[in-house]
């Protein structure tokens, strides 16, 4: 059933037909639950656009010396602690990971959060020679202890910020490689785009995505 709801929803959209309508046909068609709709929501994309994005997603082996790295820094930390909960995370049609942690409301472990930081911390280290940022939302709730324990963590070559929208922060400095899996984020940021948080699930947990 999911995946013919899958397949329509992607058939409306390659069409041009509006997500939010598309979303509410076929989930009323297929009586999809909540959490299954927002799966297929963050999951699915019209065929060009999907095929476009994940034409830039990178490997952490083709971050260069020469590369600055822009990190959306909850993007990333949130898809690795919702791993950590046990909310489900799969791979969608951009070729990166997301997550259905919406549906299950916020994150209120700080102890979870924390882990998560340290975990995203060090697969930073392990970039050779690169430089970049780590760009934090100040709205989030507890954003400046966030930013601090990453702070504590980084290279020199590294610093960490805290901004009204990561999303904008991250558009203005122009990095050669972009660390999301946000959507709008590839989309208003120029060149490779590195799932970060796929590489720290993969390295620490040998995770494997529906």
């Amino acid at each position: 059933m999911f995946d013919d709801a899958t397949h329509d929803y992607r058939w409306l959209l390659d069409r041009g037909y509006p997500e939010h309508g598309s979303l509410a046909l076929v989930g009323d068609r297929y009586r999809l639950s909540r959490e299954e709709r927002f799966r297929l929501y963050r999951a699915v994309s019209a065929e060009e656009i999907g095929r476009r994005r994940a034409a830039r997603v990178i490997s952490p082996t083709a971050i260069g010396i020469e590369d600055t790295v822009g990190v959306d820094g909850h993007n990333v930390v949130l898809t690795v602690a919702n791993y950590l909960r046990g909310i489900p995370v799969f791979i969608t049609d951009d070729g990166v990971i997301r997550d259905v942690g919406g549906v299950h409301g916020r994150l209120h472990d700080p102890h979870l959060m924390e882990r998560a930081i340290d975990l995203v911390a060090a697969a930073i280290r392990e970039f050779p020679g690169a430089r970049g940022m780590v760009c934090f939302d100040e709205p989030l709730s507890h954003s400046r202890q966030h930013a601090h324990r990453m702070r504590e963590q980084l290279p020199p070559k590294w610093s960490v910020r805290l901004d009204r929208s990561a999303d904008a922060a991250l558009a203005a400095i122009e990095p050669t490689v972009v660390a999301t899996s946000d959507s709008v984020v590839i989309d208003q940021v120029d060149g490779a785009v590195f799932d970060l948080a796929r590489w720290v699930l993969d390295r620490e947990f040998d995770a494997r995505f529906v």
